[in-house]
């Protein structure tokens, strides 16, 4: 199969490359002045290899961006053995959203706060547990001891600094962060849907086989988007709804629902006088009203159509853990572009115009030419795999 400047033919482990970011990231941020040194891969020459036998290297840029992100994080003259006094100094001093990590000859060690943890600790605990497990077990990994301060929320706070009393910084990681705040804030981690390697790896196998046997010719032509109004905010609904109301007439190029019972009456009322959505006029409120229903559906079956579109996420407008699982499917995927201001750990590997295509969140209704159907032509981009490597692609 030849290669190209969009396809890169090779075979590569659906696993190994998120494994690779959590450990290279671990590993990177103990630092030269730790006083435990975990065994490295064969070049000496960068502490960003990971010391999982066989594991992939990520690409040349990628590999720099975390260099980069990494050297900010630097814990200085912190001794491994004050790690574990710097994460019972923190813990209960920052805000709920973050959560203090303590790895120990290969077990995790999580703080304990105030009150029950959130659904969202739980489910990064058992995600870092997890992919932790399955380095050192499958993957023979040996990881040094190093804690680590971990954000699970879906809005990234601007300009978030978490510094113990004497002003030292451990690592921090988050799964979504502002681009105007990347100099300030985390660094990026998987999110904890990807809910573990050999999950993603038999779900992106599953997505990878509908694909291949549903041509482009033979999928839908209309734009499809499921999903939720919001969660009862103005802000995280506001895209959505926005989408809604410019689309609800054109049902022969989009298939856009909300799944359960769509907005609710009460809701549009209430956020009409909040200034953001301002534009909720009692007609727009009646469009938004019309919009079709349905139960959720799974996302193998939105490989079916040609063109799938990726808005913000329900809850707090941010990242929407939808595109994780619509990149694979080899369609057009169409992004909303007030995304453009969060990342995630694998969005600097994505292209515009190549596997993705920005929708001008204020262009969406009649007069937006984009996403009609006759302006995308076939075939779609490949499909990119967050999990088979950053650079990584299948021809289909």
């Amino acid at each position: 199969m030849p290669k190209s400047d969009t396809v890169i033919a090779q075979e590569c482990s659906l696993a190994r490359p998120l494994v690779f970011i959590i450990v290279s990231i671990i590993v990177s941020s103990v630092g030269a002045s730790s006083e435990t040194k975990a065994p490295v891969a064969s070049s000496p020459t960068s502490r960003l290899h990971a010391v999982c036998h066989g594991i992939v290297e990520p690409a040349s840029e990628v590999d720099e961006q975390l260099k980069q992100s990494l050297a900010r994080w630097s814990p200085g003259s912190v001794k491994p053995t004050d790690l574990l006094g710097l994460l019972y100094e923190l813990d209960g001093q920052v805000e709920t959203s973050w959560m203090g990590v303590h790895i120990h000859q290969n077990e995790l060690y999580f703080s304990h706060t105030s009150g029950a943890p959130t659904y969202k600790k739980q489910i990064m605990r058992k995600f870092l547990n997890s992919m932790l497990r399955s380095a050192v077990v499958k993957y023979n990994c040996s990881l040094p001891d190093v804690f680590l301060m971990v954000n699970v929320d879906s809005l990234m706070p601007p300009r978030k600094q978490v510094l113990a009393s004497d002003g030292r910084r451990p690592p921090g990681f988050c799964i979504v962060r502002r681009v105007a705040d990347a100099e300030e804030g985390c660094i990026l981690i998987p999110n904890p849907y990807f809910q573990s390697m050999t999950y993603w790896a038999r779900w992106s196998r599953r997505v990878l086989k509908t694909a291949r046997t549903t041509p482009w010719d033979q999928r839908s032509d209309r734009a499809l988007w499921h999903g939720k109004c919001g969660y009862n905010s103005c802000h995280a609904s506001n895209p959505r709804m926005q989408l809604a109301a410019n689309v609800v007439h054109q049902k022969e190029l989009f298939d856009v629902k909300f799944i359960g019972k769509g907005c609710k009456s009460e809701d549009l009322n209430k956020w009409s006088g909040e200034t953001d959505c301002k534009w909720l006029t009692p007609e727009v409120r009646a469009d938004i009203q019309l919009m079709e229903t349905g139960p959720m559906q799974s996302n193998i079956n939105f490989c079916k159509s040609r063109y799938l579109i990726n808005m913000p996420g329900a809850a707090k407008g941010s990242y929407s853990r939808n595109l994780q699982y619509i990149l694979p499917c080899a369609s057009a995927v169409l992004m909303w572009d007030k995304l453009g201001a969060y990342e995630e750990w694998y969005y600097r590997s994505m292209r515009p115009g190549k596997e993705f295509v920005w929708v001008r969140s204020d262009g969406v209704g009649p007069e937006s030419s984009v996403l009609e159907p006759q302006n995308i032509s076939a075939p779609p981009p490949p499909a990119w795999l967050p999990l088979e490597g950053l650079h990584c692609w299948r021809q289909l």
